[in-house]
Order: C-alpha cells, then sequence, then structure tokens
C-alpha cells in the first residue's frame, strides 16, 4: 500500500510540474529574464503607463506669433525667452522677419510658384507670345532678344539722365530762392 501511494503522489506531483517544461527557460540571458516576466505580467509596459496617466492625451500646444502663423519651438522659446529678460530682438532679425512675412503674403497672393503647373503654364504663355513650337531653355540671346535688350537698357540711361538733370535744375531754383530770402 505504500507503494502504490507513493507511485499515486508521484504521478499527481508530476501533473502539477507539466507547466514548467512549457515554459522558456531563463537561463539564457537578461533578455530571456525579462521576455519570461513580461509575459507573467511581472513588468509593466512604460508607455502604455504613460498613456493611462496622460492628462490630455490629445492637446496640440501651437504657438501663434504676431501675424498669426505657427511658430516652431525654438521661435516660441526665444519669445518667451525676451519677454522673460525685457529685451526684444535686434533690429536686423526683425526685418528679416517682416520681410519674409512679406515674402510669404506674395507668394500665397501669385500662388504656388514652386508648383510644377505653374512653371509649364509660365513656359506654354512664353510659347504662345512666341509662336514657335519650341521654346528656347538655355539663356543664349538670338540677335532680336539682343537689340531688344540694348534699347530698353538706352531707354533707361535716357531717363536717368532726364531725372539727374531735373534734380540739378530743382536744386539751382532752390539755391536761387534761398538767396533771394536772404537778401
Amino acid at each position: 500500500e505504500n507503494g502504490d501511494l507513493e507511485e499515486g503522489e508521484e504521478e499527481e506531483d508530476g501533473e502539477g510540474v507539466e507547466f514548467l517544461h512549457d515554459e522558456p527557460l531563463a537561463s539564457e540571458g537578461m533578455a530571456a529574464v525579462l521576455n519570461l516576466a513580461k509575459r507573467r505580467g511581472l513588468l509593466d509596459d512604460p508607455t502604455a503607463k504613460k498613456k493611462k496617466d496622460d492628462p490630455a492625451p490629445s492637446l496640440n500646444l501651437e504657438y501663434p506669433d504676431e501675424y498669426g502663423r505657427p511658430m516652431t519651438q525654438k521661435e516660441a522659446f526665444r519669445k518667451l525667452s525676451h519677454a522673460f529678460h525685457g529685451k526684444a530682438p535686434g533690429k536686423m532679425k526683425r526685418e528679416k522677419k517682416m520681410k519674409k512675412y512679406l515674402e510669404e503674403i506674395k507668394s500665397k497672393k501669385i500662388g504656388n510658384v514652386d508648383d510644377p503647373t505653374h512653371h509649364i503654364s509660365k513656359l506654354k504663355q512664353r510659347q504662345k507670345a512666341s509662336g514657335k513650337a519650341f521654346l528656347v531653355l538655355d539663356q543664349k540671346l538670338t540677335a532680336e532678344d539682343r537689340e531688344k535688350l540694348v534699347k530698353e537698357a538706352q531707354k533707361l540711361a535716357k531717363r536717368k539722365r532726364k531725372k539727374e538733370k531735373r534734380k540739378e535744375k530743382l536744386a539751382r531754383l532752390a539755391a536761387k530762392a534761398s538767396k533771394k530770402a536772404r537778401s
């Protein structure tokens, strides 16, 4: 009888130990130990915990500048820093920012110049204007183009000379008027 009980007990112990044979061994290294602990639920996923604890998961901060455009993090920090320290960006930086803003407005009015369809439409307009079935893409000038450019340059030089003469004449008249006023 004692032998029978011991055999039965061994069978029960054997059934209870089978689950250990299905588990991977943790003796293969630290990665195996971590994997085993994660399977058993002893380790939490740090990203999942972050998501649970986040009070505003869909909050998206945008920092608009004085023109209403969104600023980058760097620009927002600089603005905050300037306000905190009671200083303002320099004259050149302000001018540069204003110039960038004006160029952005100008490009919006014109349309997207970088768009390939814009370039194609411009090329088609040039082709229509020239009345030719082809376009010369390189910038070599033809004899007609050179003549046009020379004539335009001459007109501009003539206008410039006229302006200078008007300024000289106005300066002389102002000098005469000041002499008369003195006497």
